[in-house]
């Protein structure tokens, strides 16, 4: 493409928009009818918090933007042929000849992109124009900036084939009426036919008959790992501990109860989370995030966050990931796809433990007594919620909010609904709470200065029971059979039954 054609391409669509029938719009490569789907308008791109896209050198093209959009918002993972979009550009550079942006779908940044434009700039300008684009098949569109820019996507709306059209969104249920009298009771039924069998002993019944339980694969044990262990995850088949001072993550089979795998990471792995494809392990003292395959059990990639960004939490809301910056009081927000920052959040005083209900993002501010709530589609703090002194971690226990107190030794709970304090736990006889794991039915609170693990029941908020766990216990994870603890000052992992 010649500089003075790139320069003066046609402000417009980057793909040809047609009427189909019924007056729907088509928007993908067939040209079929598609209809538009309006959403409640979501950022879904800031490229703000890094390097503008695009390059000045006008002797060759630049590298695109490639961004995925299905699964973004509120657009669905499948079925979506194109994405009405409100795009900016700010912050522009330019040579002589003016910029511009093109977007378009592709399949990778070497897709070719078409010879038209859906902005043009020049130096220092900020401008925006609303853009319908399809997606390629896997979901992606691509950003290509001749010249420099930051870019902002605004999502609006998005296509779906269809030769009838879609629902309309549902309306609000009416107000309930009045419960009517109790009826009289009904004769008693005949009895049932009798249910299946349970499940088969974990072990046989002839090595229960010789008192084999020592063979129980569910059976307590305290496995030896790395110095320091700290942060558990479980990916469904495997625990992974990372061991802050040894700068490695081990690996534990649980129906064995051996190391089968240590992983080298970054200096001080303090954390690690798992998103349903990848293990994230925050390495806090060198300032980045590690990816670890959990298939090849091999690092496949180290996020930096930059200098002075100490990662100590994290978790995902199956978009992205977060991770607490407690140094600098900051959430930083990753996308999986790509690797890198796309925003940065301002929270409470020392950040430290994170957990996402399903709809919100809490975080334990533990210098500052509070608990911040973000909003993952605007990634916005839109609550601030007092709990007790020195919040450490922080868990949803499928109906609430629980944080621990390392300071007061107590748990706060939260209705995540209104966002609001609704009782606090004393956990008398423990000191030095910090982690929190829920098994389904109850609540385990790990004690690491009295070595201990507590036992909540979420239907009364009481303590029921408190085990003894030597060693600093510090993190719990439940696998769906064991629970899992880190103590930190003797380099092992207890394993225990759900209580």
């Amino acid at each position: 493409m010649s500089l003075t054609h790139s320069r003066w391409a046609a402000i417009g669509a980057a793909v040809a928009v047609t009427l189909g029938a019924g007056g729907l719009v088509g928007v993908n490569a067939a040209d079929e009818a598609s209809t538009l789907v309006p959403i409640t308008p979501t950022r879904i791109l800031d490229t703000r918090s890094g390097d503008r896209v695009g390059s000045l050198d006008v002797a060759g093209d630049s590298t695109p933007y490639r961004l995925k959009v299905t699964g973004a918002a509120d657009i669905p993972t499948t079925g979506v042929t194109g994405v009405s979009l409100n795009v900016t550009a700010v912050e522009t550079q330019a040579n002589d000849y003016g910029g511009y942006v093109t977007i378009y779908p592709c399949a990778s940044t070497s897709t070719a992109k078409p010879e038209v434009s859906n902005l043009n700039f020049v130096s220092g300008q900020t401008l925006a124009n609303a853009v319908t684009v399809p997606v390629s098949t896997d979901g992606y569109i691509c950003f290509y900036v001749y010249g420099t820019a930051h870019l902002l996507a605004d999502a609006n709306g998005y296509y779906t084939q269809t030769s009838a059209g879609v629902a309309g969104p549902a309306g609000e249920p009416g107000p309930q009426g009045e419960q009517g009298p109790a009826g009289a009771t009904g004769a008693t039924g005949p009895q049932g036919e009798q249910g299946p069998a349970g499940p088969n002993n974990r072990i046989s019944d002839k090595q229960i008959a010789m008192l084999e339980w020592y063979d129980d694969p569910a059976r307590p044990a305290t496995i030896a790992v790395g110095d320091q262990p700290w942060g558990l995850a479980s990916d469904g088949t495997n625990i992974y501990v990372t061991n802050f001072g040894s700068n490695n993550v081990s690996v534990i089979d649980p129906a064995t109860n051996e190391v089968t795998a240590t992983i080298a990471v970054g200096d001080g792995p303090i954390s690690v989370a798992y998103d349903g494809s990848n293990i994230y392990v925050c390495n806090y003292s060198d300032y980045t995030v590690s990816v670890i395959n959990p298939t090849t059990k091999q690092v496949a990639d180290t996020i930096d966050l930059g200098v002075g960004y100490r990662p100590t939490s994290l978790t995902h809301n199956g978009a992205n990931i977060y991770v607490t910056i407690y140094d600098e009081n900051k959430v930083v927000v990753i996308d999986p796809s790509t690797m890198t920052v796309t925003a940065t959040i301002d929270v409470g005083s020392g950040p430290g433990g994170i957990a996402y209900d399903g709809s919100n993002v809490y975080v334990a501010n533990f210098g500052s007594n509070n608990v911040s709530v973000i909003d993952p589609s605007s990634n916005e703090v839109i609550d601030t919620i007092d709990v007790d002194s020195a919040p450490w971690h922080v868990a949803f226990g499928g109906s609430n909010i629980y944080v621990s107190n390392y300071g007061s030794n107590t748990v706060s709970v939260i209705n995540p609904a209104a966002n609001e304090l609704v009782d606090t736990i004393e956990v008398a006889g423990s000191t030095g709470l910090r982690g929190l794991a829920y098994d389904g039915s109850n609540i385990y609170v790990a004690n690491a200065i009295s070595d201990t693990v507590s036992v909540i029941n979420p239907a009364t908020n009481e303590v029921t029971h408190t085990v003894g766990v030597s060693g600093g216990p510090m993190i719990i994870v439940y696998d769906g059979t064991s629970l899992f603890v880190s103590n930190k000052d003797e380099a092992t992992v207890t394993k225990l039954l759900p209580m």
